[in-house]
């Protein structure tokens, strides 16, 4: 379920919690009738618990429906604050490098790539070309898309206007890399080599300063 329609799905359990208190509240308060109490009461039973039958024939469905609707909602929603709860430790275990840690583990993966992809094209082995650009997709996914699932925190940690600053080198990184990896599948090495070291100057002294 996505976040919207989880959004969706939360308002109707409580829609649902206020239809349940609302019919248990009616229900409560339903008024007997005199004319049913009077009757038991000469049937021989006590005038409270006459009162009280004559109460639940008249509301013992509406409060009963109503307490089962206060406990839906109520599981409905203890449900969803569980999946949240999920959902933000899983972006943590994701994105739980700080930014200068994604940087250079992204800039010391470019690296080994580019000393790798040398390495095969001096000796003309074309073998490892797919290996490697799977290593360059791998890369992005991780830190590229790391420091991208953090950005509301970042935001709010280090100011819009750092951020923005940050993630438009690491964007320019992401071209290059993203070319690199498009020229290395069409079979040109040396134009992806020189997007590999464009992406490593893109990255090069880069920090995320706090704002102020």
């Amino acid at each position: 379920m996505d976040q919207r329609a989880r959004n969706l799905a939360r308002i109707d359990a409580g829609f649902l919690l206020v239809a349940g208190v609302g019919m248990a509240a009616y229900g409560a308060s339903y008024p007997a009738s005199s004319a049913v109490i009077e009757g038991l009461v000469s049937q021989g039973h006590h005038p409270q618990m006459a009162r009280l039958l004559a109460w639940a024939q008249g509301a013992w469905l509406g409060f009963t429906f109503g307490v089962v609707l206060i406990f839906l909602s109520a599981f409905l929603l203890r449900r969803f604050a569980r999946l949240e709860m999920s959902d933000e430790s899983g972006e943590i275990g994701i994105s739980g490098l700080s930014p200068d840690e994604h940087i250079l583990a992204l800039n010391a993966g470019l690296k080994t790539i580019q000393k790798d992809l040398e390495a095969l094209l001096s000796a003309d082995d074309m073998s490892d070309y797919l290996e490697i650009s799977e290593r360059m997709e791998a890369l992005k996914e991780e830190h590229v898309g790391g420091l991208v699932a953090q950005k509301d925190r970042l935001v709010a940690q280090h100011g819009l206007l750092a951020y923005a600053q940050f993630i438009s080198s690491v964007s320019a990184a992401e071209r290059n890399l993203n070319r690199a990896w498009s020229t290395l599948v069409d079979g040109y090495p040396e134009e992806a080599l020189r997007s590999l070291g464009l992406s490593q100057s893109a990255l090069e002294g880069l920090h995320l300063h706090p704002a102020g």
